[in-house]
């Protein structure tokens, strides 16, 4: 669990990072009358794209998605699919932090910021489109990041199962759509498409 200290330090660098950086947001942001799933779903990530990541990441469909605001700590994430072929499932990477704020029930949106424990990465997106029922959820979004000084675009996809103590199975795939100059291969080419999980299932 994180200390008080820790979570405060936390807060600060959420606060600073959602300072300095513009989030990408959703055309529907603004229509209370938006309720095709669909068309929110591909306008995110077209159905083309679509087709390749279901099999990366756990799709939960439904119009009364739980609330799943907080902070969740993925310690550390785990590799569990990619189409590189240099890749290893299993393979761990840098702990993050997820933050997920600003949920609208009527409107079934979600901003969202990612942020590494380094602090040398991170992704933000607002009027990110949830799904689900009960307990299980489903956030589709585009983001804007940056790893180190190089920027990039992606669409992501997380989903989870939310409990009293934090999210059970949280996992997320993205597909890279655009980066800057990246003469040292920091960032991962547009096409790549990547899915991780919280090493032990649970994400506090």
């Amino acid at each position: 669990m994180i200390m008080k200290k820790q979570y405060f330090l936390l807060m600060a660098m959420f606060l600073a990072v959602g300072l300095a950086f513009t989030a990408c947001s959703s055309d529907d942001d603004d229509d209370d009358s938006v309720t095709t799933v669909d068309k929110r779903i591909t306008q995110v990530i077209p159905d083309t794209l679509l087709k390749k990541v279901e099999s990366y990441v756990t799709f939960y469909d439904g119009v009364t998605p739980p609330n799943v605001e907080g902070v969740y700590y993925l310690d550390p994430q785990v590799l569990v699919k990619s189409n590189l072929t240099n890749d290893t499932p299993g393979k761990t990477y840098n702990s993050q932090y997820h933050r997920y704020s600003n949920q609208n029930s009527s409107k079934r949106t979600i901003d969202m910021l990612y942020v590494s424990v380094s602090e040398k990465e991170y992704q933000k997106g607002s009027g990110a489109f949830i799904s689900g029922y009960d307990d299980k959820f489903t956030i589709y979004f585009n983001c804007t990041g940056k790893n180190g000084d190089v920027p990039f675009k992606e669409a992501s996809i997380v989903s989870g199962i939310v409990t009293d103590d934090g999210v059970k199975d949280l996992q997320w795939a993205f597909v890279m759509i655009e980066k800057g100059s990246d003469p040292k291969h920091i960032v991962v080419e547009p096409g790549t498409i990547r899915s991780f999980k919280d090493s032990d299932g649970f994400s506090e």
